[in-house]
């Protein structure tokens, strides 16, 4: 698994840890951003949004 990728956005900073909490269980997950909100996709049809505020 690769190491965590730093941005600006307090949206990707969340989404990021959020990311980094399912790699320590094994859980593979990718971050995508854009228009001030982050995704982290877990699994086909699993998906987080974040807004940096809230899940």
């Amino acid at each position: 698994m690769s190491a965590p990728v730093m941005y600006d956005s307090a949206a990707v900073d969340a989404a990021e840890k959020l990311r980094e909490s399912l790699w320590r269980h094994e859980i593979a997950a990718d971050v995508h951003d854009g228009y001030g909100l982050a995704l982290v996709s877990v699994w086909a049809g699993l998906v987080v949004w974040s807004n940096g505020h809230r899940f």
